[in-house]
């Protein structure tokens, strides 16, 4: 069996996706006959428009998880009235805002959580970790409320309403902390 070589490697990692700027068929590709020192060598000769080809899931960029969810929350604001089915509402741009800065002021040591957005436009971030599960909704005035409930003693749950900037970080911390611990 022949070695492979860090070439053939690299070839055969980087998958590519073409996104071609004309349809098929438009404009022929033309084969010139060239001096080489191979007989017979041809030389194909592209006439079409160019062609794109960039690998998946590389980027110039690199982004942290934080990050991440903050696009995804930022996401939601190009969503319109009637993106789920006729009913639905898109979120606003002021509970958005409020989920972002929340995100902001994650005490270090907590798990990321997941965003979530209702059909009824209620923007939102939830944890599901182990027997906790917490989630933190949004709304008008800056305001959020946090429930929070360990599943193998559901007397013991927690629920607060704040609004942002009344969000004392060492009382966030206390009410989050069985997340950093699950």
């Amino acid at each position: 069996m022949k070695p492979t070589t860090l070439i053939e490697l690299c070839a055969a990692a980087s998958i590519a996706t073409a996104s071609p700027a004309w349809g098929c068929h438009e404009q022929p590709i033309y084969t010139s006959h060239i001096a080489s020192d191979k007989i017979g060598s041809d030389i194909i000769i592209d006439k079409r428009p160019e062609t794109k080809i960039s690998p998946i899931g590389f980027s110039d960029s690199i982004y942290s998880g934080y990050d991440l969810l903050k696009m995804d929350l930022k996401a939601y604001l190009s969503l319109e009235d009637g993106w789920d089915n006729q009913d639905s509402k898109a979120a606003l741009a002021e509970t958005i805002n409020t989920a972002i800065q929340f995100v902001d002021i994650l005490p270090p040591g907590i798990p990321l959580p997941k965003p979530m957005l209702s059909n009824t436009g209620e923007v939102g971030l939830y944890w599901d970790i182990g027997d906790i599960y917490a989630d933190v909704n949004f709304e008008e005035g800056n305001s959020l409320s946090i429930f929070l409930r360990n599943r193998r003693d559901e007397e013991h749950e927690t629920f607060v309403e704040f609004t942002l900037s009344d969000l004392p970080t060492a009382q966030l911390k206390s009410i989050l902390a069985p997340l950093a611990a699950a």
